[in-house]
């Protein structure tokens, strides 16, 4: 956001472009803590500028002209989640409720999007979990907008 005219395309990948908002927040310290890291080393505390400066939801008219890709799924573990044995299915079904808070969020942005009439690419998946096997299959499909933006 930073940067509107440094990059041709844009994407994201089963995350929540609403940077800033309650959901997002709450999301994101979830996510980061759990892996053990501190959210606020990214943006500062919530309500810090850096939050706000950053998320995209808010500055929407910057990415006009930028092929924009946003991906997310139901939150219900499918094929691409490669699911296998009680550890990894209890483990699908965390990154289940993660995924259906992202299909949410991205659902929002990309309706604001629409609103400010700024073109975006937003794919859903009917099955899906937060995982990387989903992860590989949104960033597959993106390239069907990402390529040709790139002149690839």
């Amino acid at each position: 956001m930073q940067a509107p005219h440094r990059f041709q395309a844009v994407a994201s990948y089963s995350g929540c472009p609403r940077v800033s908002s309650p959901e997002s927040v709450a999301l994101y310290t979830a996510v980061v803590a759990f892996g053990g890291g501190n959210v606020f080393n990214a943006f500062g505390p919530p309500g810090a500028p850096g939050w706000t400066a950053h998320d995209p939801s808010l500055n929407i008219d910057r990415l006009r002209g930028t092929a924009v890709y946003l991906a997310a799924a139901s939150g219900i573990p499918g094929p691409a989640d490669n699911v296998t044995g009680s550890a990894a299915i209890r483990h699908a079904l965390g990154a289940g409720v993660i995924e259906a808070i992202t299909l949410s969020c991205t659902q929002a942005f990309a309706n604001s999007m629409r609103q400010r009439g700024v073109p975006a690419t937003f794919a859903t998946q009917e099955t899906g979990a937060h995982t990387w096997g989903l992860f590989e299959q949104q960033m597959r499909d993106s390239w069907r907008v990402i390529g040709p933006a790139i002149g690839a």
